[in-house]
């Protein structure tokens, strides 16, 4: 598609939205010298000529840790998958904290249900004496699983839970006891309320919140 709409000459691209596509049609775009503006919240997929317009994990973990000190939460630990993302929102919340002042009390990573299992026994003691008041899980998919080992090993809800932009909307983390009270960071959405009726007149169908 990239190479059509260089074919076609084309000044400007603007998308795709995956970071592997955003790399593969900046490949084009830079080879045709043209900029190519990407929707990506990978920074990874940035690079000379090729662009990001999105919320960056930086932005969405700064502001998450700003509301956790805010509250008084400067002792944060925090958990990853071992996947990129979990790498890419790691290095966002190392910074963050360094930036704001935080103490990152642990970080731990995980990449099957045992290792899970291992971070509870390693951050459920440290929650219990005090010492961990903020803890970071920037994954959705297996947040709720993490909460349930967390209420089964007796660990109690005293640390804020913080969650990633990609918690919003998620109903099963919404319906999980011990999630309530937890934080993540969302847009606003009287954007997306503003362009729902646009976008079905021209379309015939509701935009998907990434629009």
């Amino acid at each position: 598609a990239a190479r059509d709409a260089v074919a076609q000459g084309a000044s400007l691209i603007l998308g795709p939205l995956k970071a592997e596509q955003v790399e593969a049609a900046g490949a084009v775009a830079r080879a045709a010298k043209i900029p190519l503006i990407g929707f990506s919240d990978n920074p990874d997929a940035a690079g000379p000529g090729v662009y990001l317009l999105n919320v960056l994990p930086q932005s969405e973990v700064h502001r998450s840790l700003t509301y956790a000190l805010a509250h008084g939460r400067r002792s944060i630990a925090g958990v990853f998958p071992a996947t990129d993302f979990g790498r890419t929102q790691r290095e966002a919340f190392e910074t963050g904290i360094e930036a704001l002042g935080l103490t990152a009390r642990s970080t731990f990573s995980f990449s099957s249900d045992a290792e899970m299992r291992n971070v509870i026994e390693g951050v459920g003691p440290q929650i219990k004496l005090g010492n961990v008041t903020g803890l970071f899980y920037p994954d959705r998919a297996t947040a709720p699983q993490f909460a349930g080992y967390l209420a089964r090993a007796g660990v109690p809800k005293t640390a804020l839970m913080i969650g990633s932009a990609d918690w919003d909307g998620d109903r099963t983390i919404a319906s999980t006891s011990y999630l309530t009270g937890a934080v993540y960071p969302a847009l606003d959405p009287a954007g997306l309320k503003t362009l729902r009726p646009q976008y079905a007149e021209r379309f015939g169908s509701d935009p998907n919140p990434l629009a």
